[in-house]
């Protein structure tokens, strides 16, 4: 039998604990994966029952924000309640948060919506399932993800 020496204990833990890590951020990745998914779930079904809420998702190359922010000021003034997504949020993931803060007794919700690539603007339309689409402009902000303007145009 061989006795281990500090050295190789050493570099065993090492060892060990670059497999643990990996098994951990495996699960950790998987765990994620599933709360997310379980939270777009959730996001569905709270979306249907906004039927007397009117969606607007703003997108474009440039402009989304203040767009969103014009859009969301009119409205203040002539309803008594709305949403908009917070300064330039507009991944999934506040795409679920503005769509679970917003109530039945909501008038409007106006979200910006973005994308960041090819078929990246899938999850957050279906999230949001907008009424009134915005678009600001088709310019070539995205340029290098999407190598033309008609690509671009196509996705928002």
């Amino acid at each position: 039998m061989v006795r281990l020496t500090k050295r190789m204990a050493g570099l065993g833990a090492k060892v060990f604990q670059r497999t643990l890590g990996k098994l951990a951020n495996g699960i950790e990745w998987r765990w994620r994966q599933l709360y997310d998914q379980g939270l777009y779930q959730l996001t569905f079904m709270h979306r249907r029952r906004l039927k007397n809420t009117v969606f607007i998702g703003v997108t474009g190359s440039a402009g989304k924000t203040t767009a969103k922010d014009l859009i969301a000021s009119i409205l203040e003034r002539h309803f008594s309640k709305g949403k908009k997504n917070p300064g330039s949020l507009n991944w999934p993931e506040d795409m679920v948060r503005v769509v679970r803060s917003t109530r039945k007794s909501d008038a409007y919700c106006v979200t910006e919506i973005s994308t960041h690539g090819p078929g990246m603007m899938d999850l957050p339309l279906a999230l949001v399932r907008p009424t009134v689409g915005v678009v600001s402009n088709i310019g070539a902000d995205y340029f290098s993800a999407f190598m033309s303007r008609e690509a671009i145009a196509q996705e928002k």
